[in-house]
């Protein structure tokens, strides 16, 4: 471990530990007195075993009944402490892991751009400390125990090498198993960051057979076999890496635990050697056998702890990677109040995070204030990508976007946009709360929801409702249950209802609808994009794979292979006989056919 590292990981141990403090101030004060407390208990117990052994042939007097209070004090305290120290740890560590989870959503929110969560490397880092915050709020007690069985360990060390210094020789023993063990406890750790990715395909796959959506086309397919049979081949190769680890674990603590053995029976052997010449008494024996299976458990502790806090230590690596890399993004800047001439994007290319092929490529193209822009293309052709760079969701790989010819602030764009997506959310909360989420300062006022419920098609949703507003959505909280168009309509909602947006976006959102009813959807959209216009310079991005709806835009980009092929107006590319009349007239031919 590098000493950047180690300084990271003691910087987030004395946080954490402050946390601690912070949120549970009482229940930690006694934790901390407790471990003080079992620091010393082993080795109390141990010399009380030695004198009552010594004692014993001389009856029970007051020395012998001293100890024996002491003693059973002690293993009271021990137990009962343990039993506290666990439900109190539980308890602080719950409170720590919802600092530490409001901390991740602080950072992933943090930056202008989305581009983080398009990382596979970052997605595997953040399942991996979502899944173990807890194991990052242990951490301290991990430590802090550790601490306490390494002091726990010294002072028993100590009591032996007052009985004969070559006692001490016990501490080198007990280095194997704690070396071997460590070595085993990495092994162990490394198996387990190694299946992080396909602990995340697991988890889409179980989202895939337990969503209602996705499991109606698994039925229908018929396909709930093969998927089972794909989970259990990645449950069986995340088992085969660490019982791989566990197998040579138990062989490296195994050899750990024979060598420690072999030398603690040779330590009590050579004690009782001791008595015959003088040199030891028949309670030190006893001392020495104690101290022996006690040093084994205190070694025990130091290896169960050491292994959790390594196994902290690997998630206080990657929760201190996804700190610093989001540090490292920028934040969001003032949402841009209006365009006065022009949005610019000059030799813009974007290449998404672990691709090697470029998604857009050296696009360059002048929208006036205004616009109504148009953008198609085939499947895969960009467009959804320039949707994203126009709404500041993403930043240009290379290559600038201006407006009134100057570079914009990240996160400018994306805070005066409004619309929706085609990969929308279907958000399971009461009506009002989906759609006036996009603008929680007025989410509560009725005639603010019901303008953007008729802007984007949702009133008649609304309308049949059982309690309007009110009525809770979603079928895994026994809600109304919508169609795909119902929740696609609440969502473009929720696009519209935030004001005066300087970009206007649709993309491909209204899939589930008819071609009527997204002809005319758009057409609404288009009269309030030119109300936008007429306020702010506002421009509209519209994205649609029907050909008939940009027709009524000023500007069209037509793409191919994340190129800009061909741009202008509907009639000036139709009269251009390129790839836009093509791509129109064999829609036009497939809609006369039926076909589409």
């Amino acid at each position: 471990m590098s000493l950047h590292a180690a300084r990271t990981r003691l910087a987030l141990m004395v946080r954490i530990f402050g946390l601690c403090f912070r949120t549970r101030p009482v229940a930690t004060t006694v934790v901390v007195v407790i471990m003080l407390v079992d620091a010393v208990a082993a080795t109390v117990l141990a010399l009380v075993q030695g004198v009552l052994i010594e004692q014993a042939p001389e009856g029970l007097d007051a020395t012998v009944l001293a100890v024996l209070v002491v003693g059973s004090l002690f293993v009271a305290l021990t137990v009962i402490a343990h039993r506290v120290l666990l439900t109190l740890q539980r308890d602080i560590a719950e409170a720590v892991e919802l600092v530490l989870i409001d901390d991740l959503l602080t950072w992933t929110t943090r930056p202008a751009t989305v581009e983080h969560l398009q990382d596979p490397v970052f997605l595997d880092r953040l399942s991996v400390v979502v899944r173990r915050t807890q194991a990052l709020a242990h951490t301290v007690w991990a430590g802090a125990l550790m601490l306490s069985s390494l002091v726990s360990v010294a002072v028993s060390l100590s009591v032996l090498g007052r009985i004969h210094p070559l006692l001490v020789g016990l501490a080198v023993l007990s280095v194997p198993p704690i070396l071997l063990a460590g070595r085993a406890g990495n092994l162990y750790i490394q198996a387990v960051d190694k299946n992080s990715e396909l602990l995340r395909l697991d988890e889409q796959l179980t989202a895939v057979a337990t969503g209602a959506g996705p499991l109606r086309e698994i039925l229908v397919a018929g396909s709930a076999p093969q998927l089972d049979a794909r989970a259990r081949a990645l449950w069986d190769e995340m088992a085969a890496h660490e019982l791989r680890a566990r197998g040579q674990a138990v062989v490296l603590t195994s050899l750990g635990w024979l060598i420690y053995g072999i030398g603690a029976a040779g330590a009590v052997w050579w004690t009782v050697q001791l008595t015959r010449t003088g040199a030891a008494t028949i309670g030190d024996v006893g001392v020495v056998a104690g101290l022996a299976v006690f040093l084994a458990q205190q070694i025990m502790d130091v290896l169960s702890f050491r292994v959790q806090v390594a196994d902290a230590g690997r998630v206080t690596d990657h929760y201190a990677w996804i700190r610093d890399r989001t540090a490292a993004m920028a934040g969001a800047a003032a949402p841009l109040a209006r365009i006065d001439d022009a949005l610019t994007l000059e030799q813009v290319s974007y290449s998404y995070p672990g691709r090697d092929r470029a998604s857009l490529e050296d696009v360059s193209i002048v929208v006036p204030a205004g616009t109504v822009l148009g953008i198609v293309g085939v499947n895969g052709a960009g467009k959804t990508t320039i949707a994203k760079l126009l709404t500041g969701l993403l930043e240009p790989t290379s290559g600038r976007i201006l407006v009134d010819g100057q570079p914009v602030a990240p996160g400018a764009l994306t805070g005066a946009t409004a619309g929706a997506f085609q990969d929308y959310a279907a958000l399971e909360l009461r009506a009002w709360e989906a759609v006036g989420v996009a603008d929680l300062d007025r989410a509560e006022d009725r005639a603010e929801l019901d303008g953007a419920a008729r802007a984007g098609g949702a009133a008649p949703v609304v309308a049949r409702m059982a309690e309007g507003w009110e009525t809770q959505l979603g079928a895994s909280f026994d809600g109304a249950q919508l169609s795909q168009g119902q929740w696609q309509r609440l969502a473009l909602a929720r696009g519209l209802f935030k004001q005066h947006p300087a970009i206007l976006v649709l993309d491909e959102p209204t899939a589930a609808l008819d071609p009527q009813s997204e002809h005319d959807l758009f057409a609404a959209f288009a009269a309030r994009a030119r109300a936008l216009a007429a306020d702010n310079g506002a421009i509209t991005v519209l994205v649609s794979h029907r050909f008939s709806t940009v027709t009524m835009t000023d500007l069209i980009l037509v793409l191919d292979g994340g190129r800009l092929v061909e741009h202008g107006t509907h009639d000036a590319l139709l009269t251009a006989d390129g790839t836009y009349r093509r791509l129109y007239e064999a829609q036009a031919r497939g809609y006369a056919a039926g076909t589409v």
